[in-house]
C-alpha cells in the first residue's frame, strides 16, 4: 500500500484513501480484517489517536485566533495559521509593536 501511496503522491488524506482502496479492490493477496482481528484493533487505536491530534490543534488554532483577535486583529486576518510559518512568526514577535520593530526585510526572511 506505501508503495502504491508513495508513486501517486497526492498529499492530502483523501488521495491515500482513494489508493488504498483501490488496491485493496484490484489486489488479491490482501486478506480481510475481522473486527476482533488484532490489527483492527490496532488500526482502530491510531485512527482514534489521529483524530485526537487533529482535534488538539484545531483547538489550539482556534485558541489563538482568538487571542490575535483581542491584541491585533489585523494580523489575524492576514496570517493563515494552518500553515507552518505564523506560528513560527509569532512565537518569535509577541506584540504588535515587536512585529512594527522588527520590520518587514526582517519578517520575510
Amino acid at each position: 500500500m506505501l508503495r502504491a501511496i508513495d508513486l501517486n503522491r497526492g498529499g492530502d488524506d483523501a488521495r491515500d484513501a482513494f489508493i488504498i482502496a483501490d488496491q485493496t479492490r484490484v489486489r488479491r493477496d490482501i486478506g480481510l480484517m475481522c473486527p476482533g482481528d488484532e490489527i483492527a484493533v490496532d488500526m482502530r487505536i491510531l485512527t482514534g489517536r489521529r483524530l485526537d491530534v487533529v482535534f488538539d490543534r484545531t483547538r489550539q488554532i482556534n485558541r489563538l485566533r482568538a487571542q490575535l483577535l483581542e491584541v491585533f486583529p489585523a494580523l489575524e486576518r492576514a496570517l493563515t495559521l494552518t500553515n507552518k510559518g505564523p506560528p513560527i512568526l509569532l512565537t518569535r514577535y509577541q506584540t504588535p509593536s515587536q512585529i512594527r520593530r522588527a520590520g518587514a526585510a526582517r519578517m520575510e526572511a
